[in-house]
Parts: structure tokens; sequence; C-alpha cells
């Protein structure tokens, strides 16, 4: 998410977001979820390539994210 969506975001009353990017997240976003208190799970992943129209992801980051969304705290 950029700053331009936050105001939605804050609307949504998310507790977790998940960051599936090439590199960490901004300072921005970083912010915004301490100040919402939103935890934001960042997995690193390879960047985006329209020609290949998916992100590639290992079988134990795909368990990591799948074990966040099961669980009721987050």
């Amino acid at each position: 998410p950029r700053p331009i969506n936050f105001r939605f975001l804050k609307r949504l009353k998310l507790k977790t977001i998940l960051s599936l990017i090439p590199s960490p997240p901004n300072k921005e976003l970083i912010q915004f979820c301490e100040e919402q208190k939103i935890q934001n799970k960042f997995f690193q992943v390879p960047k985006f390539r329209e020609e290949d129209l998916k992100v590639q992801l290992d079988s134990s980051t795909v368990a990591n994210i799948l074990q966040i969304l099961i669980d009721v705290q987050y």
C-alpha cells in the first residue's frame, strides 16, 4: 500500500498486512502500521514480471504465509 491508500485501509480495521514485495516496506507504511497497531509481515519475493504473470514463492514461504492466514491472533 502507498500513502494514498492509508485512509481507505484505516476503515478496514486491519490487524495484519502481508507484504510480499522485493524490498522491505517503506518508512511510510511502517509508520502507518505502527500508528494503527497493524502488524506488517514482510516476505521478500522476486520482483513481479508482467510476462510471467505470477510471483514465485518457495514452499516454506507459502507455509509461513498460510500459518499467518489461519492464526486468529493476526
